[in-house]
């Protein structure tokens, strides 16, 4: 018996007279009454030392005597001893119990399939073949989306992976609707799927607050680029004229991605621009160049 229940207001009531070393002996013999579930044996000694006590023979006892009667070659507690019964008691119960619901499950078997003439058969399924309900194929089953060309490998794959963490699969419906508000935002559907890997979304919605994701050349984000331009051209002196040129082919196009993306840029005020971004853009440009 590994388990009993211990009532904190009788044992004090019963034991508050009793030394340090007598309350030790008291809760290491009724400790060990309930674990072997027998007497202690009526030698002093002997009992001392099955609870590790050899050097408190008086103390030990002392507990036996007062708490504990002498039947036979033992000593017994009347709560140890009524609380082992009781654990027996519900032990067979509860195999009783076990034993019953076995043969009622039993008996319950052998009469599901019943033949016209009362006899039981036994249906065999064939082998390698599970029992189910419904052997029909499944009609419902939702049509999972492919990668369009236009998409990187890369950033496919980060998206499918949110929505697997998120348990939501990227069916072919789910693909049609994100598509459908990445051309309202103005934007391709690989940058759609940045922003959501980025924001943490399963899908995306073009009146959402997504235009602070780490995407890179956002067209709606064009405007403001000019407005860079102009200020580099007229204010920093890079090169002559205000048109708005391919960045992706010329030297200043390097130097500001040296210096910090273009959705950094674009979120920019003009003191920003001026005090925050010329000195990275100068320092950039001087490196790539030699010279201004």
């Amino acid at each position: 018996m590994h388990y009993y229940q211990f009532n904190l207001g009788d044992y004090h009531s019963h034991t508050g007279h009793l030394s340090d070393m007598e309350d030790l002996a008291y809760r290491r013999l009724i400790d060990w009454q309930h674990l072997h579930e027998k007497p202690i044996p009526k030698d002093i000694n002997q009992a001392a030392r099955l609870v590790r006590m050899q050097d408190n023979l008086t103390a030990v006892e002392q507990v036996l005597n007062e708490f504990f009667t002498l039947v036979g070659n033992g000593y017994e507690n009347a709560r140890c001893m009524q609380n082992i019964a009781a654990f027996h008691k519900t032990k067979e119960k509860a195999s009783m119990a076990g034993k019953a619901s076995a043969k009622a499950r039993k008996a319950q078997s052998k009469q599901k399939v019943k033949a016209g003439n009362g006899r039981s058969t036994i249906v065999k399924q064939p082998c390698n073949q599970p029992q189910t309900k419904n052997q029909e194929p499944k009609t419902n089953v939702k049509k999972l989306a492919t990668r369009p060309d236009d998409v990187s490998e890369q950033v496919w794959n980060d998206f499918l992976l949110l929505r697997k963490e998120k348990r939501s699969p990227f069916t072919v419906t789910a693909f049609n609707k994100l598509a459908s508000q990445a051309g309202k935002a103005n934007i391709t559907i690989e940058q759609a799927l940045e922003v959501c890997c980025d924001k943490g979304w399963q899908s995306f919605n073009a009146e959402w607050n997504w235009q602070g994701a780490n995407i890179a050349n956002t067209p709606g984000a064009t405007g403001t680029m000019q407005a860079a331009w102009k200020m580099l051209t007229d204010k920093i002196g890079v090169v002559g004229g205000n048109e708005y040129p391919e960045f992706a082919d010329s030297l200043v196009s390097k130097a500001l991605f040296k210096a910090g993306s273009w959705m950094e840029v674009c979120r920019m005020t003009p003191k920003q621009l001026e005090y925050e971004f010329k000195p990275k853009f100068m320092d950039a440009y001087k490196s790539l160049a030699g010279k201004i």
